[in-house]
């Protein structure tokens, strides 16, 4: 058989099935934030980091430095030794997510983190898209 090009690309066309791709699925998560004395506990900031498929000692290196508050893990919960608005708090995760979780390209949240060399790459599971982020130190 003899097919050219245009051929070939009508028979896919008929033949591939229409994929729906939706970004609803992700929704931002909230820290369950309480206060002890001018201490700001996040209790649920495991179960965050878990949602969010990254290393919790990334997202407290980003919340030490972006809050310029201390935070220790303590069972199960991150304590930041500095009492902090729980908006202020919810910013800072919210800025995380769109900075180290969210493609730039297509608004999916699943992401990998990739060091290579110094630099460190977001790279998306779902398009393919590689782009660079800051380092935290």
């Amino acid at each position: 058989m003899d097919y050219d090009y245009k051929k070939l690309l009508d028979m896919a066309r008929k033949d591939a099935k229409l994929v729906k791709v939706t970004v609803e699925r992700f929704s931002m998560p909230k820290f369950d934030i309480s206060y002890q004395g001018r201490v700001t506990i996040l209790k649920n900031f495991y179960n965050v980091a878990k949602y969010l498929n990254r290393d919790p000692k990334h997202i407290i290196k980003f919340l030490t430095r972006e809050l310029a508050a201390p935070l220790e893990e303590k069972g199960n919960q991150v304590r930041i030794l500095s009492r902090i608005q729980k908006e202020r708090v919810q910013h800072k995760l919210e800025q995380y997510v769109e900075e180290y979780v969210l493609c730039k390209e297509c608004k999916h949240a699943d992401t990998v983190l990739e060091k290579e060399g110094r630099i460190t790459f977001k790279r998306c599971l779902a398009c393919g898209a590689r782009t660079p982020v800051v380092s935290i130190k």
